[in-house]
């Protein structure tokens, strides 16, 4: 029982290694101070550029191509940049949703950087993850996309999803606030 208890502890306090490039980046080794987001310090450690979106930039890490880094763009509010990579590190979305998010592995104290397992992304306009996903809500939306009793019947399955799940927040958050 002991030797079990040590090594459940020791397992505890390990940290994820994303190799050496990372932990140099990580500890401020070189000539750029310690996790500094700005490209040429990435860039400098390894790190390339692999993707961006409005907010953030991704970030191939130099040793382990199994992870990628979220950077919250300075080019925005700082604030809600950051905001972003809080939002996807949330713990509840991580655990209700472990097969459709991509699992976050270490983030910054102030979140202007996360690291993220690396995935293959469905595309912005590619529906498929909905049938992939939340096959009973596909079925639902095929079986009812042509009925003229449907108010979605003109639009996508995004629209009608966005629609459902935006109004299903909608009505927990409306419960939450009359407790």
């Amino acid at each position: 029982m002991k030797l079990l208890m040590e090594s459940w502890r020791k397992f505890l306090n390990e940290r994820m290694e994303f190799g050496e490039g990372f932990e140099q980046w990580l500890h401020g080794e070189g000539e750029c101070e310690a996790q500094s987001v700005k490209p040429p310090c990435l860039m400098g450690h390894g790190f390339k550029k692999i993707d961006e979106g409005s907010f953030r930039a991704v970030w191939a890490l130099p040793d382990n191509p199994n992870y990628v880094m979220k950077v919250a763009d300075d080019l925005w509010d700082d604030g809600d940049t950051k905001d972003m990579n809080k939002q996807e590190a949330d713990k509840i979305a991580q655990t209700g949703y472990p097969d459709l998010l991509p699992k976050i592995y270490d983030t910054a104290d102030d979140y202007s950087w996360i690291v993220v397992e690396r995935v293959e992304p469905y595309g912005y306009d590619n529906s498929q993850w909905i049938y992939d996903f939340f096959p009973i809500f596909a079925k639902f939306w095929e079986d009812n996309k042509d009925n003229s009793d449907f108010a979605w019947r003109n639009n996508s399955i995004r629209h009608f999803f966005q629609f459902y799940t935006e109004s299903r927040i909608d009505e927990i958050r409306g419960k939450m606030m009359k407790i």
